[in-house]
């Protein structure tokens, strides 16, 4: 037990290593990932949230698992206590906000839906620069979506009023996918649109909600479509936390019995 608890948790230091120093090149060396991402799916990359993400991570991952390798390669009973105290917090943690995600659920896509609708109304500019335009040309052209709701959220928004445009061209069935030359999912352009005219004519605020995609034009809303992606996945989700927390109740079970044989 003694070995394998030491095995697992030097792997995990690795695993902790490794995105830390990701999150650390995301976040000071932007252009190499820009540069490697390019040449890799033909898409830029500049997130500072996921490398902020990455970094406490793996901070956090290298800590935890440097005090079940150091507590049972030095036989330490207080590391060990501490290791073990740590994971029973993770895991009471990780059950309660699956438990809180599992009664909110509903409270919660609401909030997310009038908040994304928020930012289609009064966010969302028409420069290239733009960083939420980008951000919704990369959600509406992966999900194949348009605004928050349905496409009628760019109705009377920030967008629709300084351009000649009802909604962005991401919202339209695009000639184009990514890859194809001169494509950038972050930047949709008019002549990576299938039918421009058709689209934005179907985007109609004056007539009636149209309820399915039109040949040209997405209609529904992205929430729904990336709920639906989640929903799809559940099961999946469900055995890879479930997995999670296995290991680690192993681990604590693990590192309890080295303690307790060390103390013997």
């Amino acid at each position: 037990m003694k070995y394998l608890l030491f095995f697992f948790n030097l792997i995990f230091s690795l695993l902790g290593l490794g995105a830390f120093i990701i999150g650390l090149i995301i976040k000071f060396k932007k252009s190499l990932i820009t540069d490697l991402t390019k040449d890799l799916v033909d898409e830029s990359f500049s997130n500072e949230l996921v490398a902020y993400i990455l970094i406490i991570l793996g901070v956090v991952i290298l800590l935890i698992a440097t005090c079940g390798c150091c507590g049972a390669c030095k036989e330490s009973t207080c590391l060990l206590l501490l290791y073990s105290f740590i994971l029973i917090i993770l895991i009471l943690a990780q059950l309660g906000c699956a438990i809180f995600v599992g009664i909110k659920w509903n409270k919660i896509e609401n909030i997310i839906e009038e908040e994304l609708e928020n930012v289609v109304k009064t966010k969302v500019g028409t420069g290239d620069d733009d960083t939420m335009l980008q951000a919704l040309n990369y959600l509406q052209t992966t999900f194949k979506c348009c605004g928050g709701t349905n496409y009628k959220d760019y109705e009377n928004s920030k967008y629709a009023n300084v351009s000649s445009n009802n909604v962005p061209y991401s919202c339209c069935v695009l000639s184009k996918s990514v890859g194809d030359d001169g494509f950038d999912i972050f930047k949709t352009k008019k002549a990576d649109v299938k039918d421009w005219t058709a689209c934005n004519s179907d985007a109609d605020f004056s007539s009636t909600t149209k309820t399915s995609n039109t040949d040209n034009l997405y209609v529904g809303g992205c929430l729904s479509s990336f709920v639906g992606m989640i929903k799809s996945s559940l099961f999946l989700f469900i055995g890879i936390v479930a997995g999670i927390w296995v290991f680690e109740i192993f681990c604590v079970v693990f590192a309890c019995c080295v303690r307790s044989a060390i103390l013997d």
